[in-house]
């Protein structure tokens, strides 16, 4: 079973927040800092922030997908997105000329893949040249 992973993009202070998980009644927390009696756990608030879920892959040098990043394959870029009509990840290149509605790909080709950026950081590679 793939292993569940999140990673939120704080539209406000243009960052990612990691080491966040979500409550059963969809709260979001993160865990703050190491303490004598053990790791503290802080509430965070929802708004202006963007839950990204992992896909379960990693690229060639071992970094974790995410749903926003930007892939290379060989000699075209991906964005990574979610379907949330299939409850899966699609993957579609930068131009939109293809588009796979699954990670078969890149599973199949992720020793020929890189992590270049990500939607919120690199706008620049959304753009069509």
């Amino acid at each position: 079973m793939k292993e569940l992973k999140f990673r939120v993009w704080d539209k406000e202070r243009e960052t990612f927040l990691n080491n966040v998980f979500i409550g059963s009644d969809g709260t979001l927390y993160q865990f703050s800092k190491d303490t004598i009696f053990g790791t503290a756990i802080t509430f965070l608030d929802s708004e202006n922030k963007k839950i990204l879920q992992y896909t379960g892959l990693h690229d060639k040098n071992g970094k974790e997908i995410f749903e926003g990043d930007i892939i290379k394959i060989k000699d075209e870029t991906y964005r990574i997105t979610w379907n949330g009509c299939f409850s899966s990840f699609d993957m579609t290149n930068i131009d939109k000329t293809k588009q796979y509605k699954d990670l078969y790909i890149l599973n199949r080709d992720y020793q020929k893949s890189e992590i270049v950026g990500n939607i919120y950081q690199n706008r620049e590679f959304l753009e069509n040249k």
